[in-house]
């Protein structure tokens, strides 16, 4: 993952690494080899043209790619773990069995949650009996306060007729006063029967108080209960699971996965934090998978496409990425695994006229790099084809192929091969081109075998 000017450096690097070791070989055996090309009267280094083959630079597109490495995604996938913690009693699945949301995955020791449940479930009973006998006491209460409201009214009505007839002298003032006491009587009755009425309605606000506190206290401990069986939140695959009965787990500890094959797919990804200025949203990606090893090397990847929908804005202090998030639009069977790991390709720009040539064609001298352009020699004799020493500038790297950015223009040659061979102003021999009257009959000077030594 590196930026263009990057990518020519590091080429260069590997290229200069490449050469070096290729030097040390030739260092090896170049005083044999010398040593029988000299001994041959045409040919070679100091004979006829050397037979070499040649590109034609032609202006073509290139798209410059960023890469990078990212991991698979579904965006339906959860790691589960306990809402209490517990010792586990059952696995109610296996991995890799499909399930819909509901099912029960395993379950937890819960002796001390059923215990709640029943204890709640009888205070919750208790409180319906304290409400329904505080109902009956109501009713009794206000039978009371109805006969009292009678017995006062008729109270009140008798001494009132017998005020009136000791008015008429026909009772005694005696007499009288009795009524007057029983109507005071009937009164305080009356009074003291709304009152223990109005008492028994606290109390029945009071029991129904405590029935609902015990009714959500049930609910509370029926919640705490439930809380032992782990359901799965929707449908999918159970990934690895990594407990075992018996095992006690925490809130925090995962146990187990659960993947929907069938939700969106994406992918992530993280880049340096000087290369995200290359990355924008709703810009296309590829991604590919590891090459299978059953896979010939002639087989094309699989390959998925799709949009880049997440860019971080904060960068992560340790790293100094961002992470990038890509969804999926084309994704074939071969990319279709959560978790799995892919290389991801974004282009950010496209060279309409690149010239690109072989790597071999490419090779450095120092800090500089060269390749050899077919040019004509000055001489009256008819024109030779002879090799030209170039300096260049070695680009973006593409499938075996490196775009030079300055040096060469459309239309010129580069030799492609027999490198080691040439030197600058050598005569070439180009493909479909026959010897020169100079040259030898074979296109390459042949070494002499050891039986003519």
């Amino acid at each position: 993952m590196t930026t263009r000017r990057h990518r020519a450096a590091a080429y260069g690097q590997g290229l200069l690494i490449f050469w070096a070791i290729i030097t040390l070989i030739v260092l090896v055996v170049i005083g044999t080899v010398a040593m029988r090309f000299m001994g041959a009267k045409k040919g070679g280094f100091g004979g006829g043209p050397v037979a070499v083959n040649t590109i034609t630079l032609t202006p073509q597109p290139l798209d410059i790619t960023y890469t990078a490495q990212g991991t698979v995604q579904a965006t339906r996938r959860i790691a589960m773990n306990p809402e209490i913690a517990g010792i586990i009693t059952r696995i109610n699945v296996t991995e890799g069995q499909f399930v819909s949301a509901g099912t029960p995955l395993l379950t937890l020791k819960a002796q001390r949650q059923a215990a709640g449940v029943a204890q709640s479930r009888a205070g919750l009973a208790a409180s319906q009996q304290a409400v329904h006998a505080q109902r009956t006491l109501i009713h009794q209460a206000q039978a009371s306060v109805d006969a009292a409201e009678a017995q006062a009214q008729l109270a009140k009505q008798e001494f009132s007729d017998y005020e009136k007839l000791h008015q008429q002298d026909v009772i005694s003032r005696l007499e009288l006063d009795q009524k007057r006491t029983a109507t005071t009587q009937a009164t305080a009755q009356l009074t003291q029967a709304k009152a223990q009425l109005a008492q028994a309605n606290v109390q029945l606000a009071q029991s129904k108080a405590t029935q609902q506190q015990a009714s959500a206290m049930v609910q509370e401990q029926q919640s705490a209960y439930g809380e032992t069986i782990l359901r799965a939140p929707f449908s999918g695959v159970v990934g690895e699971i990594v407990v075992d009965p018996g095992d006690y787990v925490m809130l925090t500890e995962a146990v187990l996965t659960l993947v929907n094959p069938n939700s969106q797919l994406e992918v992530s990804f993280t880049v340096p934090e000087q290369d995200v200025a290359q990355l924008s949203r709703n810009q296309s990606i590829t991604i590919t998978p590891s090459r299978p090893s059953t896979l010939k090397t002639t087989e094309a990847l699989p390959t998925g496409r799709g949009v880049i929908t997440f860019i971080d804005p904060i960068i992560n202090p340790q790293t100094r990425t961002a992470t990038i998030k890509a969804r999926l639009t084309q994704t074939p069977a071969a990319l279709r695994r959560d978790g799995q790991f892919v290389t991801v390709n974004v282009v950010t720009e496209t060279l309409p006229n690149a010239l690109l040539v072989p790597e071999s064609a490419v090779f450095p001298q120092g800090e500089k790099y060269y390749v050899y352009v077919v040019g004509q020699s000055n001489s009256d004799k008819a024109p030779q084809p002879t090799a030209v020493l170039t300096e260049v500038t070695p680009g973006e790297r593409f499938k075996r192929s490196v775009a030079l950015l300055s040096g060469v223009t459309a239309g010129q040659q580069v030799v492609t091969d027999g490198l080691i061979k040439l030197t600058d102003g050598a005569p070439l021999m180009l493909p479909n081109t026959p010897p020169s009257k100079t040259s030898t009959s074979s296109s390459a000077p042949t070494p002499p075998t050891d039986d003519k030594e």
